[in-house]
């Protein structure tokens, strides 16, 4: 295929089509046309994915831990959440039959998000409805476990050197510059909601999400029917805002609530202002996808796939990292009978940010050692493969 040829195929792509012509030339003129015989890897477990292939022809199978879990054809995307999760270890993805696709390195890929955000935003539109599917799959929990403990916060509203860094620690933003995380801080806004309010109901437009720092929220989903609760370390409606779909459970505050709530525009406002927030986020969610396949559970989660405690109870700047998938919930558990299993636990002595008005702030953490943690002995649902 010519580079016309390949731009032609582009645009019949899901996604792409909606995108400005000249992007989808940028990515033509960035592609390879690659050839695989039947039965010939386009990936291999153990071999990191640097390449996302776009099929123009022909059928492969993903094979995890030795499972078959998925079938693409034509017009769809191979190796996009492994390469932009950066995931080391890989998995086996074959040639059902003769393939024809068109290769772009995971490099260039970024350079190009890098310069077109528009594109960059379908991308973590596209990621976001991902993870939405994968919850829906993973039965009635929807893959949640218990909720965990509130933060300690003052009695008081936060100011902007807290929310900075609650933000910093707990939504995956990376090696984000702190003068963007002061940018997303600044519209973030503080919401106390009593117990009996309803925050939206199925279908509702998606446009904000919660991060609780106290309270449960119960969540309702009627497609298919799932029930789950959500609370401290949870994105709330995070997926569906992102995803640019409408509210796909009906949320409920049955213990008061404490939460900041971020517009869904003012954090792509941010994330277009800032790339390495952008990538770093869309980098968190894709993780957290292989996290729901379950092909590996990451930090925080034992073999069975529930979340493991790490300290009694977590300040602004102890909170556990999490991504918009929130496909585990690193952090203390409640409500749940538990058994004791000795975990080694390490996180950073101190958290240095500074504010606009260059005042640096220090917020000191101190460093536990190996202590037993309550890890859930029954009653939770395992993160199972798709």
């Amino acid at each position: 295929m010519d580079r016309f040829q390949r731009f032609l195929f582009l645009r019949t792509m899901p996604g792409l089509g909606e995108v400005p012509p000249e992007i989808s030339q940028v990515i033509a003129a960035n592609t390879r046309e690659r050839f695989f015989a039947k039965g010939e890897h386009l990936y291999r477990s153990g071999v990191p994915v640097l390449e996302i292939q776009y099929v123009v022809s022909g059928e492969c199978e993903i094979i995890r831990n030795g499972r078959a879990v998925r079938r693409l054809g034509p017009r769809t995307v191979v190796g996009g959440i492994s390469a932009l999760a950066g995931d080391e270890l890989g998995y086996d993805c074959i040639a059902l039959e003769d393939m024809v696709t068109l290769a772009i390195t995971v490099d260039d890929s970024q350079e190009i998000f890098e310069d077109h955000f528009v594109l960059l935003k379908r991308v973590l539109r596209g990621t976001s409805r991902e993870v939405l599917e994968s919850r829906r799959k993973l039965g009635q929990s929807a893959g949640f476990g218990p909720v965990a403990e509130p933060f300690a916060f003052p009695d008081r509203p936060s100011d902007l050197v807290e929310r900075m860094a609650f933000l910093r620690k707990t939504f995956s933003f990376g090696d984000s510059e702190i003068d963007a995380i002061a940018d997303l801080a600044r519209g973030v806004q503080e919401v106390h909601i009593p117990k009996g309010e309803i925050l939206w109901n199925i279908g509702d437009r998606s446009t904000y999400f919660l991060l609780p720092l106290r309270g449960v929220i119960d969540c309702r989903a009627t497609d298919p029917d799932q029930h789950f609760q959500l609370g401290p370390s949870d994105s709330v409606g995070a997926i569906d805002a992102m995803g640019d779909e409408r509210r796909w459970f009906r949320a409920e505050v049955i213990e008061d609530l404490v939460a900041f709530r971020i517009d869904q525009e003012l954090l792509l406002e941010v994330l277009e202002d800032n790339f390495t927030m952008a990538i770093s986020l869309l980098r968190s969610m894709a993780a957290g996808i292989l996290q729901l396949y379950g092909g590996r559970l990451g930090t925080g989660v034992l073999a069975n796939g529930s979340p493991v405690a790490r300290h009694p109870k977590s300040t602004y700047a102890e909170a556990p990292t999490h991504s918009l998938c929130c496909p585990s919930r690193a952090v203390p558990l409640r409500r749940s009978r538990c058994t004791s299993v000795p975990v080694p636990v390490s996180v950073p002595v101190s958290v240095s940010v500074s504010v606009p008005v260059s005042v640096p702030v220090s917020v000191s953490v101190p460093v536990p050692v190996p202590v037993p943690v309550p890890v859930p002995a029954t009653g939770l649902a395992s993160l199972r493969s798709l």
